[in-house]
């Protein structure tokens, strides 16, 4: 039995890992529009990710990414120690602008003051808010997604295109330890 050659097997390897890379960056885009999750679009364009080619033992690697608030959206519990960085904060009320917030923290309803008091007014008022009583509300879109359904399908795939090659490897590896035995 021929061995097939481990270029062609690592060739498969990092189609199959670029193809679900992409395919799985996709979903998650997704995933994150079906929550409601979109409110400036920043989250969806952070999500990144990188390739690692398969090495001779035929091992590739893919690292998928996204901004930290997206993965505080994902968690069980998430409690804070001091307040929320004013500055993010600060570019959040710019980004949704002012028509977005109903109350300017220290005016009356109704009355609001220059723009950039308001919007300075708000985002420390969302900062404290958020130290005081905040109750964070989990918006599962990430761990449970990734780790079932899309690594699912990575090993799926990596079987179905990959398996007849393994297969073929290993047996054509235990004909020739028998030869020279």
């Amino acid at each position: 039995m021929q061995r097939p050659q481990a270029k062609d097997y690592n060739e498969t390897v990092n189609e199959v890992v670029a193809a679900w890379t992409e395919y799985a960056a996709r979903e998650l885009k997704a995933k994150l529009a079906k929550r409601g999750m979109v409110m400036t679009g920043e989250l969806q364009s952070s999500i990144a990710w990188s390739i690692t080619a398969a090495n001779i033992e035929g091992q590739a690697a893919a690292t998928l990414g996204v901004r930290n608030y997206g993965r505080f959206k994902d968690m069980k519990r998430l409690t804070y120690t001091r307040p929320a960085n004013f500055d993010a904060m600060l570019g959040f009320v710019q980004k949704k602008g002012l028509a977005a917030f109903s109350y300017v923290p220290g005016y009356r309803n109704g009355r609001i003051p220059s723009t950039s008091v308001a919007m300075n007014r708000i985002a420390w008022g969302i900062a404290w808010s958020r130290l005081r009583k905040y109750q964070h509300r989990r918006k599962q879109w990430l761990n449970k997604f990734l780790y079932g359904p899309l690594v699912g399908r990575l090993v799926d795939d990596l079987i179905e295109k990959t398996g007849t090659s393994a297969v073929q490897i290993i047996e054509a590896d235990i004909e020739a330890a028998f030869k020279n035995a």
